[in-house]
């Protein structure tokens, strides 16, 4: 039992380093601005992505829906 929890608790680690499947041009901005992992988008407002090139309303969406499965939220505006 213990071996699962310490096992479910890595994942969940694992799970909130890893960015979702978005489009190309969405990871390239993002990569444009050393994001790699969803700790790292929290550092970013919705705007600030949003005004990223090749960033648009889709992948935010996909990202906001990741990150509250994580319990993550963007910074604040």
């Amino acid at each position: 039992m213990k071996l699962e929890h310490v096992s479910n608790t890595l994942l969940k680690q694992v799970n909130k380093m890893e960015l979702p499947k978005i489009s190309k041009p969405a990871l390239r901005a993002l990569g444009s601005i050393n994001v790699k992992t969803l700790e790292d988008v929290t550092k970013y407002s919705e705007a600030e992505l949003l005004a990223l090139h090749g960033f648009g309303p889709k992948a935010i969406r996909i990202l906001k829906e990741v990150m509250e499965e994580q319990g993550l939220k963007f910074k604040e505006e």
